[in-house]
């Protein structure tokens, strides 16, 4: 009888702590959908923008604009409405060694060059 009721009673426990780890993981998935829906927002503005700039100053129409959208979706060599990660090789202008993108300035010689592209601000 007592071995029944320790048994229940670690049972209830380790489904206790299961169901508290399945809410902070809802609660975190939760947390990340508003981000990106966020992002996507802000992404959205950004491409409107940048288009009515473009229609406006430049007379850019919509089928060029959409023609360049093609051809940067194509960076990536697939044609699916997503661009991978790359990570394009920046050569330090200074002395013109590899530049790491984690640093502000050359490991090699000082020299400040790497800056953020506009795009990367909405990544």
């Amino acid at each position: 009888m007592l071995e029944q009721f320790m048994f229940q009673t670690k049972r209830r426990v380790v489904e206790d702590h299961q169901a508290a780890q399945t809410a902070r993981k809802a609660d975190r998935t939760d947390l990340r959908t508003d981000e990106l829906e966020q992002r996507i927002e802000k992404l959205t503005v950004a491409s409107m923008a940048l288009f009515s700039l473009l229609k406006d100053h430049h007379g850019v129409t919509e089928d060029q604009f959409l023609e360049r959208v093609k051809e940067i979706d194509l960076l990536d060599g697939v044609l699916d409405g997503k661009l991978e990660q790359m990570t394009p090789v920046s050569k330090c202008p200074s002395c013109k060694r590899i530049m790491s993108r984690r640093h502000q300035h050359c490991l090699y010689c000082g020299e400040a060059g790497l800056t953020e592209e506009t795009y990367q601000a909405f990544r």
